[in-house]
């Protein structure tokens, strides 16, 4: 049984865009959760994915379940 690797990510700016794109190709891998100081960027962001979004990293990390976080 292959576990995906679950992707958290600190920041939905220019450069974070690669890595959703990083992540959508790696078969094993998926988008977690997003967080961003501007609520409206990691919305669009969350809703494109499903996923949640959040302004505060301490607050992600505490309700989402992760293995890796990109900042």
């Amino acid at each position: 049984m292959n576990k995906k690797i679950r992707f958290a990510i600190v920041g939905c700016g220019a450069v974070s865009k690669k890595h959703f794109l990083s992540i959508e190709r790696v078969t094993d891998a998926e988008l977690a959760a997003v967080c961003d100081i501007n609520k409206n960027k990691a919305q669009i962001v969350a809703d494109k994915y499903g996923i949640k979004a959040y302004c505060n990293p301490v607050e992600m990390a505490e309700n989402e379940k992760f293995d890796v976080l990109t900042i």
